[in-house]
């Protein structure tokens, strides 16, 4: 079994290109949603954002939300804070 991707996560990309692959391309949204490991609930609601006209408006606070962590993962980050002893 494939592993989802944690917290719903998806980019950009991969939400534009599996909306396009049911209303384009004619696939159902159960193919789509087991080919992309994605919950067929949040496939669902993608396509009814993107009808809606508002697909480009998922995910504009995950880039603040992933630098964030980032941060707090970067070795040069924990570093400055004084957790990583330097070498």
């Amino acid at each position: 079994m494939k592993q989802r991707i944690p917290n719903g996560i998806y980019s950009t990309e991969l939400r534009t290109q599996a909306v396009k692959q049911v209303l384009e391309d004619g696939l159902s949204v159960k193919e789509v949603a087991q080919r992309l490991n994605l919950p067929y609930s949040s496939l669902s609601y993608l396509i009814k954002l993107s009808k809606a006209g508002k697909l480009g408006e998922v995910g504009k606070n995950q880039k603040e939300k992933w630098l964030r962590l980032f941060e707090q993962q970067s070795p040069i980050y924990k570093w400055k804070l004084g957790v990583v002893e330097q070498a």
